[in-house]
């Protein structure tokens, strides 16, 4: 199995689809000035559902291209597809990730990686 299928399995293997609330949307660039070009780096948090689990679902995608976001109200990214396009033979781009259920959210990227982050009760010490 190669190492981009393999990020997409862990990704699959966190069951994903418990994570629908937006918690942050961060956006950085990243300048290099040797090469006269910039890096862009999205972190997404996301929350679980009311009454699901107590943790949180972290992505952060780098080498960010042709980014294209919806906003308005409460947001929410119910189902994030993310899919390998090594096939294409783009020089830094490897995935395309959108937002399946409403078509809020879609881009290109160079690389990902995905955590749990266990949340500490708050009626512990």
């Amino acid at each position: 199995m190669a190492e981009s299928d393999d990020l997409i399995a862990h990704y699959q293997g966190l069951h994903p689809l418990r994570f629908t609330e937006l918690e942050r949307f961060d956006l950085e660039q990243h300048a290099d000035s040797s090469v006269e070009q910039a890096t862009l780096k999205l972190t997404i948090l996301l929350g679980a559902r009311k009454g699901g689990p107590r943790e949180k679902l972290l992505l952060q995608f780098t080498g960010i291209e042709q980014l294209r976001f919806e906003s308005g109200g409460y947001m929410q990214l119910p189902q994030l597809d993310i899919q390998p396009i090594h096939d294409r033979q783009w020089d830094r781009l490897h995935y395309h990730i959108r937002e399946v259920e409403e078509d809020k959210l879609s881009f290109y990227c160079h690389t990902f990686k995905v955590a749990l982050i266990k949340e500490a009760n708050s009626g512990e010490a």
